[in-house]
């Protein structure tokens, strides 16, 4: 399983901006979801 994941990510596999990145994504999308239920539920 670990070759896959080597071989898949290539040369992203632990690296500080894969990690970075992903807390952005992440960060980014509960942002938005907060603000879409905020604006649906909030009149």
């Amino acid at each position: 399983m670990e070759q896959y994941r080597d071989r898949f990510m290539a040369g992203f596999v632990n690296r500080r901006s894969t990690l970075v990145l992903a807390i952005v994504t992440v960060g980014l999308i509960l942002v938005f979801n907060t603000f879409l239920l905020y604006t649906i539920f909030v009149p």
